[in-house]
């Protein structure tokens, strides 16, 4: 079995990094013939607990205060570089926690310094996988500061430079890769990323719906958006829409889950706020903020439709996860939508209300019935196997670097 290593830090404004490595770990442990063990290494503070609870069931947790931001062993390696102009101290404990567990990969590593010190003083010891989910701020610069963008950028180059693979999540993503770093293309690999919600969520009955609609005094007709509040999310649109139909008679009600605050915007929830009291839209749009997995899942398979009005994915959970539920989704048609490519897809222009708005008007109109347990089980027979297809697919990138 070869062990690879994870460092992972997941903030709570981007929960669906979580799931995209409890996806991922999970997909590993069902493959028939698996050679690879996920390590997880975090730290022991209290901002790591969520990771734990999600990722213990599938990968081996490894907790240390290295990983901590203020532990006594992060500030005294934090004084030797002040001292000594040099990160010697870090990597030689990182280096030997990688090797306490034969750790032979590094994968995935949100450590960039880390990274950095284990080159430089143990050249050629580990291998090294590293990821970039997307480059939206090359599409969306509006949406970012300077700073923002330079800090990507070069964190970017960093990993891109220091890897021996590069993972993107999409071929969209590896056509940015391509013209940002076309030097360094043969490190490339596509993974695309594949969802698979908990059994239970394919055999809900009513009873489950009735808890989560009381809890929350919900309407049993509603459409769901359960992306987190980052603008380019595109929630005002959809809001602007349902304005306009309200004004034309038409009542649409829309769930919103997701985490508030946006980092970037520190203003965007308030605005979004602002505007559904002054149209008055406090029945029509309910925002519950954030909220547990399974409740989410349950939302969705409810949901008439759930939406995506996103300017820009990576590679969308909300899309895989409705394309695994067999749910009907309305997205935008951006590129790596289209690249999803969701059975019950309906696409719109996400600067074009009008189009929304039409899609709206007909969903109301139709009265489908909900899946039964015949057609649920086919739903997960094919998505079990792409499941394990990912596993298998990233189980292969890991081997075929340490063959190379």
């Amino acid at each position: 079995m070869v062990n690879v290593g994870f460092i992972i830090r997941i903030s709570k404004e981007w929960m669906g990094g979580l799931n995209y490595f409890k996806n991922l770990f999970l997909a590993v442990s069902r493959i028939e013939k698996r050679e690879i063990m996920p390590i997880v290494f975090i730290g022991r503070s209290e901002i790591f607990k969520e990771t734990e609870q999600a990722l213990s069931e599938v990968s081996k947790i490894i907790k240390s205060t290295l990983f901590d931001k203020n532990s006594f062993i992060t500030n005294l390696c934090d004084s030797w570089l002040k001292t000594f102009k040099n990160d010697g101290l870090r990597g030689l404990l990182l280096f030997l926690l990688l090797k306490k567990y034969s750790v032979k990969i590094i994968s995935h590593s949100g450590y960039p310094d880390g990274i950095h010190v284990i080159k430089k003083f143990f050249p050629g010891k580990f291998k090294l996988i590293n990821w970039i989910p997307d480059f939206q701020h090359l599409h969306i610069p509006e949406m970012f500061n300077e700073n923002d963008i330079a800090g990507r950028n070069t964190i970017n180059k960093f990993l891109i430079k220091e890897s021996d693979i590069m993972i993107l999540s999409s071929y969209d993503a590896l056509n940015d890769y391509k013209n940002f770093a076309p030097e360094y293309e043969k490190k490339a690999r596509v993974l695309q990323f594949v969802s698979s919600p908990d059994k239970s969520i394919f055999y809900l009955a009513q009873n489950d719906f009735d808890r989560i609609r009381e809890k929350y005094s919900l309407p049993a007709v509603f459409f769901y958006i359960p992306n987190q509040f980052w603008k380019h999310k595109n929630h005002l649109f959809v809001f602007r829409v349902i304005n306009e139909l309200k004004s034309e008679g038409l009542q649409i009600i829309l769930v919103c889950t997701g985490y508030l605050d946006d980092h970037r915007n520190l203003n965007h929830i308030k605005d979004l706020r602002e505007y559904i009291a002054e149209n008055h839209l406090e029945k029509n749009i309910i925002i519950l903020g954030p909220v547990d997995y399974n409740e989410v899942m349950i939302l969705m398979v409810f949901s008439k439709a759930i939406i995506n009005p996103s300017l820009f994915e990576g590679w969308s959970t909300t899309v895989e996860e409705s394309k695994s539920l067999g749910k009907k989704i309305l997205l935008s048609d951006i590129p790596v939508h289209r690249e999803q490519n969701p059975e019950k897809g309906i696409y719109f222009d996400p600067l074009e209300p009008s189009q929304l708005k039409n899609i709206l008007k007909n969903e109301l109109k139709l009265n489908e019935p909900p899946l039964d347990i015949e057609q649920m089980n086919l739903i997960k027979l094919k998505l079990d196997k792409k499941f394990e297809e990912f596993g298998v697919k990233y189980q292969n990138i890991v081997l075929d670097l340490l063959k190379a």
